[in-house]
């Protein structure tokens, strides 16, 4: 497994758009921009959807996310295989429990990350991504919810396009799905998101012991 197919953008949360209510682009934008922006720590189990284009595969997934500003991450996979995926302030590591290894690479090397800095306060969303019309809506639209198509502003080899969910009354992204270029897809679902003020840094550092293999710089 390379480390580019466990980045879950994030890639990251997120114009014809089907909404409840009819918004502007670049107001929803503005929303949504602003959301992020008041993200506080919080944790949530996620489900996850991986449909594989070639193979017209699909696999589920689920497990426990934490994040906290800025761009901290930490996606415990749990079914139906465990995986840890963290998102720190200068590495990422990833952690196969079984094989007893973890890959770790520098954010600014790997493409996906860079696409989702609009998670830092220091950068905004309008500054790496703007307004589409979608090949196909993946995403699930509950009333009272918004859904944005966003592309790239640069091109990414391994991002087409991301569609997000947003509800602006909690300030909660709710759904994401990762499109890339081959129209293979990755839809995660927030369940039951919570916030979480006893998050600190350190819990989206990973600790690497001795009886780790360690794997550096694999993936994009």
């Amino acid at each position: 497994m390379t480390l580019k197919y466990h980045i879950p953008f994030f890639i990251i949360f997120l114009a014809a758009v089907l909404f409840a209510v009819q918004v502007p682009a670049d107001d929803q934008l503005d929303q949504l921009e602003n959301i992020i922006k008041k993200i506080e720590p919080f944790s949530t189990t996620f489900s996850q959807e991986y449909f594989d284009a070639f193979q017209g595969k699909t696999i589920q997934s689920k497990g426990l996310l934490k994040f906290m500003q800025p761009g901290l991450m930490a996606w415990s996979y749990q079914e139906p295989e465990e995986m840890l995926f963290v998102v720190g302030k200068e590495f990422a590591w990833l952690y196969d429990p079984i094989m007893e290894n973890v890959t770790i690479q520098e954010l600014d090397k790997i493409s996906g990350i860079k696409s989702m800095r609009f998670l830092s306060k220091d950068e905004n969303i309008s500054q790496h991504f703007i307004t589409t019309t979608p090949q196909a809506i993946l995403v699930e639209v509950s009333e009272g919810q918004y859904a944005m198509f966003l592309k790239p502003v640069q091109p990414n080899p391994s991002l087409a396009e991301l569609q997000i969910v947003f509800d602006p009354a909690k300030s909660e992204i709710r759904q994401f799905v990762i499109i890339d270029h081959n129209s293979s897809y990755r839809r995660v679902t927030f369940e039951d998101v919570k916030q979480d003020p006893t998050l600190n840094v350190s819990d989206f550092e990973f600790i690497v012991t001795e009886d780790m293999e360690v794997i550096q710089g694999i993936g994009n």
